[in-house]
């Protein structure tokens, strides 16, 4: 058996659907058990150091964090790691309603997988959506946000 450390921004979100302080339907429900019993069962580990960097860059948004949710699937997807250093959950896929936060989410994950903290130079992003319009909305916010006065080098 292995027990591997969870990541608190990862353990927050677990908490508040396990106490219900969060309303969250069953597959929510079934999710973090599973994270639970992944790093419970399983020789995986956090980068802690990357997270916070990538955090970091929400200083850059409009906003001035993530949303709980944000943060637990942004830790899985981008800094959650096998003991070979092959990324645990390499794959995500997010069904979500309106206003939930997802071109923020996919605008502030495109931005931070293309910084110097993810270790690939020129890392190569897509975004794909039902149209044109929609596709470009995340590429617009980090576009707005490399164009903000307080971003630019003078």
């Amino acid at each position: 058996m292995m027990t591997s450390k969870i990541n608190p921004h990862t353990l927050q979100y677990i908490e508040a659907v396990e106490s219900g302080t969060i309303e969250a339907c069953e597959e929510q429900h079934l999710l973090v058990a599973h994270v639970r019993s992944c790093f419970h069962n399983e020789d995986i580990y956090v980068d802690d150091e990357q997270l916070e960097n990538y955090l970091g860059l929400i200083k850059y948004f409009p906003y001035d964090q993530l949303f709980d949710w944000e943060e637990f699937v942004f830790a899985l997807h981008c800094c959650t790691y096998k003991a070979n250093g092959l990324p645990r959950w390499p794959d995500l896929f997010l069904l979500i309603g309106r206003g939930a936060g997802k071109d923020g989410y996919i605008a502030f994950e495109g931005f931070a997988l293309s910084s110097k903290y993810n270790g690939i130079k020129h890392y190569d992003v897509d975004i794909c959506a039902n149209s044109e319009l929609q596709a470009k909305a995340p590429f617009d916010d980090i576009y707005g946000v490399l164009e903000e006065p307080k971003t630019l080098r003078s």
